[in-house]
């Protein structure tokens, strides 16, 4: 029971990760004042969360 345990807690360590990492990009590209440049941005969020690139800080 423990190893299927400390799945499901790795688990959902990984989705609160990925949700945090999202909301950084969400973040990201709402403060963006000109919609040209949110549109902009949303290209660049695809293409590096396809690449599995984090944002830089």
């Amino acid at each position: 029971m423990r190893d299927k345990h400390k799945k499901e807690e790795g688990s959902l360590i990984k989705d609160t990760e990925y949700i945090s990492k999202a909301q950084e990009y969400v973040e990201w590209i709402n403060s963006a004042k000109k919609a040209e440049t949110r549109a902009s941005r949303i290209e660049k969020a695809l293409g590096m969360l396809s690449d599995r690139k984090k944002l830089k800080g």
